[in-house]
């Protein structure tokens, strides 16, 4: 795998377009990805390291955006007055996109790993990240990295999304009560968020795939 990681400025805007371009055409699912973000993307350009970039010689194949919000000052785009009163200061992570081509190398986790290192040395500890229900690969690296799906709404135009959840100087706990639902069994696991359960981990099955809920103490 021959690819480089580097933090993305205003220059790089029209490929990440041409490369958001390709990727839309690709979607198995219209809803996957939200492709009303160009005015979010270019905003997060000016800011340093809160765009990276994966590139294959002189191609951009992916790139994954993170957005550091105080939320007494700004808006996030979704709603979060479910979020704990003493969340003020919080990562937002997305839109991320790989090229078709490149799917099945790790390109998310890749990215996804130099901005959680940038997470670690800020005071933006809290981070969450938007994630289709159809999405495997986003909610597989996400799980692996110690998320928790804790919300689910409806957002970008009526996109359905699971919302994952992390606080960086926590250590992960151990789940109790384990139990697999459907991706796609909303209802059920709305009534398990409501009972304090949490997603945090998937698997695939003969169907899609099912998240693996869990409870602590």
């Amino acid at each position: 795998m021959n690819y480089h990681i580097c933090s993305l400025n205003q220059t790089h805007f029209t490929q990440i377009m041409d490369l958001q371009k390709i990727v839309a055409e690709h979607l198995t699912r219209p809803d996957l990805l939200n492709l009303k973000n160009d005015e979010l993307i270019y905003a997060r350009l000016k800011i340093p390291n809160s765009v990276i970039g994966a590139y294959d010689g002189g191609n951009l194949i992916g790139y994954h955006v993170m957005n550091m919000v105080d939320l007494t000052k700004e808006l996030i785009n979704i709603d979060v007055s479910w979020l704990p009163g003493t969340v003020t200061r919080i990562t937002k992570l997305g839109p991320t996109a790989v090229h078709p081509a490149h799917r099945g190398k790790q390109l998310i986790a890749a990215m996804g790993l130099v901005q959680f290192d940038i997470i670690r040395q800020s005071d933006y500890y809290h981070a969450i990240a938007t994630v289709s229900p159809y999405n495997y690969p986003s909610l597989k690296f996400l799980f692996s990295q110690g998320y928790q799906l804790i919300h689910i709404i409806v957002a970008y135009a009526g996109m359905l999304r699971f919302v994952l959840f992390r606080n960086f100087r926590e250590d992960i706990q151990e789940e109790q009560y384990t139990l697999r639902v459907s991706h796609e069994n909303i209802d059920t696991q709305q009534l398990l968020l409501a009972k304090h359960f949490h997603g945090y981990g998937i698997c695939k099955t003969d169907k899609g795939h099912d998240i693996i809920y869990g409870y602590t103490e």
